[in-house]
C-alpha cells in the first residue's frame, strides 16, 4: 500500500465519523408526523414576529417582507391565508396561500423555514400537507428566485413542475402544480 492510499484512509475515517455525527445532530423528518399545520391569527401573533425577527438575516434572501409586514398580513388575512409549521409545538417555519388576480382558480405557495431546521424535510411535509387540505384549490403555483436551489428541491419534491420566466431582468423559476 503505497504512502498516499494510507494516508487516504486514514483522512477518510475521521470523516465518515463527522458525517456520522453531523447526521445524528441533524435528522431528517421526511416521515416525520409530528409536522403539523396551525392557522396563523391574532392569537400566536407575538410568537410569528418573534420567529420571523430571529430568522431576519437568514430570510432577507427569500422575502421582502419585514416581521412588521408578517404581522400586518396576520391581522389582515383577508389578503392570504397563513400557518405556521410546527414540530413538536415549535413554529420552525411559516406557510402561505394567496390568491393570483389572474387566474382565479390558481393559489400561489410561500413558505419559510427557521434557519436551523433547513434541510430536514420539513418544508416539503408542510408544502404536501397544505394542498391536501386545501380542497378547494386543483391549482397550485409557487415562484423562486434562481439562486434559491433549495426551494427548488422543495418543489420539485412535493410534485410542482417548472416553467422558467423572467420578471423585471430577474430570473424568476414559476413552479405549478396541477391536482387531478
Amino acid at each position: 500500500m503505497s504512502a498516499c492510499t494510507s494516508a487516504c484512509k486514514n483522512l477518510a475515517r475521521p470523516l465518515r465519523r463527522w458525517n456520522k455525527c453531523m447526521t445524528e445532530k441533524t435528522p431528517k423528518l421526511d416521515k416525520d408526523p409530528e409536522i403539523e399545520l396551525r392557522p396563523l391569527t391574532s392569537d400566536n401573533l407575538a410568537e410569528c414576529v418573534e420567529f420571523i425577527r430571529s430568522n431576519k438575516e437568514h430570510f432577507s434572501d427569500f422575502s421582502s417582507v419585514s416581521p412588521e409586514g408578517y404581522r400586518d398580513i396576520l391581522l389582515n388575512a383577508r389578503i392570504m391565508s397563513v400557518w405556521g409549521i410546527y414540530s413538536n409545538k415549535t413554529l420552525v417555519g411559516i406557510i402561505n396561500l394567496k390568491p393570483v388576480p389572474s387566474e382565479p382558480a390558481t393559489k400561489e405557495v410561500g413558505y419559510l423555514v427557521g434557519e436551523s431546521w433547513r434541510g430536514r424535510g420539513v418544508a416539503p411535509i408542510a408544502v404536501k400537507k397544505l394542498i391536501q387540505s386545501a380542497t378547494n384549490y386543483r391549482s397550485f403555483i409557487s415562484i423562486t428566485n434562481s439562486r434559491d436551489s433549495a426551494s427548488k428541491k422543495v418543489l420539485e419534491k412535493s410534485g410542482f413542475i417548472l416553467e422558467r420566466y423572467t420578471n423585471e431582468g430577474n430570473t424568476l423559476f414559476r413552479y405549478n402544480r396541477r391536482l387531478n
